[in-house]
């Protein structure tokens, strides 16, 4: 079958529809609109008690925002949404600076709405620093244009409580930014370090993490025995021929589940390269490791690895070196030599076969 290429256009709305879905699902922007909208459900009543029944009025149309956002968020209209909020923030900063003055902290919500401008995957990364700087810069002229604080009917004894109330609420959304940030970061981490010690095929070790674990094992004093066996897949080229390279990659992908399954929880396979694996044993005497393989290696040639293809039966042959004390100065390379010597000689005398 015959993969379609996506077009570039095609291919960048995807991954933009998978960004904003991720995003939904996390998801930041829930978390501010649930917020937003209880905030200024809260304050009508505040606003309405001590006298500035503007403010009032704007909070309850500031509800039906934060909702009206809240649904585009889960629509996945995520744009839409963040300028419903974009414009609520801005418009009921300048109204309470206006009405109450700046020392309620009201325009402190600006601060998270600059940290939602720049972390916006639905957002240009260019535009979202730009608005950020935007929204900073209404903060600023805040305090150019409007006084530390109007007359109105709130008693002194709550101007700090509001503030710090303000503030407290107004940090929530940026340090959720700050931890989605970090989540990226991590998760990005995770993935390249797993791309550069997993094979993407298999999913098993590769030659990467596996010379590593060659080097720990060669290293630590408190193995008494370890072994080492290259493996190789009988005939591959040969399956690849004439079953495609589809199969050919099942087939891969089916043996190294077969090894995972087949071997202790110590002991640790890898695609080493091509259609072969190396197998570690550890803290295992040569005639115990010698039975392990052996096993594998018959029941391998006996599974049917490939459901739509009975006919199609896989053996592998396998080369086994030790690591006991008498090899103990050798190096990695020659340690792996000895075991791919041994490997080459099943292959010679007539593959599917284990020799130590």
């Amino acid at each position: 079958m015959v993969e379609k290429v996506l077009e570039p256009e095609h291919a960048r709305e995807l991954h933009k529809h998978i960004l904003n879905r991720a995003y939904r699902k996390y998801s930041l922007l829930t978390v501010v609109w649930v917020l937003g909208a209880l905030t200024h459900a809260g304050f009508v009543g505040f606003f309405y008690k001590y006298g500035t029944p503007e403010l009032g009025g704007y909070n309850i149309l500031s509800v039906l925002m934060w909702l009206s956002a809240g649904w585009l968020t889960r629509q996945g209209k995520l744009s839409a949404a963040i300028w419903i909020i974009f414009f609520e923030i801005i418009v009921f900063a300048a109204l309470s600076a206006h009405y109450v003055g700046l020392d309620a902290g009201f325009h402190n919500y600006i601060w998270c709405l600059a940290a939602l401008m720049v972390i916006s995957p639905s957002i240009h990364v260019l535009a979202g620093v730009a608005l950020a700087f935007l929204s900073m810069g209404i903060y600023g002229l805040l305090y150019v244009f409007f006084d530390a604080r109007v007359s109105t009917n709130i008693p002194d004894s709550l101007w700090t409580p509001l503030h710090v109330c303000n503030a407290v609420i107004a940090a929530v959304p940026v340090i959720f930014s700050i931890g989605t940030v970090r989540r990226t970061f991590e998760n990005q981490h995770m993935k390249f370090e797993r791309l550069a010690n997993y094979d993407s095929l298999t999913g098993l070790p590769n030659r990467r993490l596996g010379a590593r674990a060659l080097q720990d094992r060669r290293l630590d004093p408190d193995s008494s025995s370890n072994i080492v066996a290259l493996a190789d897949v009988d005939y591959f080229k040969t399956i690849n021929d004439r079953y495609g390279h589809e199969i050919g990659d099942a087939v891969l992908l089916a043996i190294a589940n077969f090894l995972k399954s087949a071997l202790r929880e110590q002991d640790l396979a890898c695609r080493w390269g091509g259609e072969e694996f190396l197998i570690l044993l550890s803290n295992t005497r040569m005639d115990s490791a010698a039975a392990i393989l052996e096993r594998i290696r018959k029941d391998l040639s006996e599974a049917q690895l490939i459901p739509e293809f009975p006919e199609l039966r896989v053996t592998m042959s396998f080369g086994l070196a030790s690591r006991g004390s008498q090899e103990s100065d050798q190096t990695i390379s020659e340690w792996l030599a000895r075991a791919d010597a041994k490997l080459y000689q099943a292959k010679r005398d007539g593959r599917n076969r284990v020799l130590s």
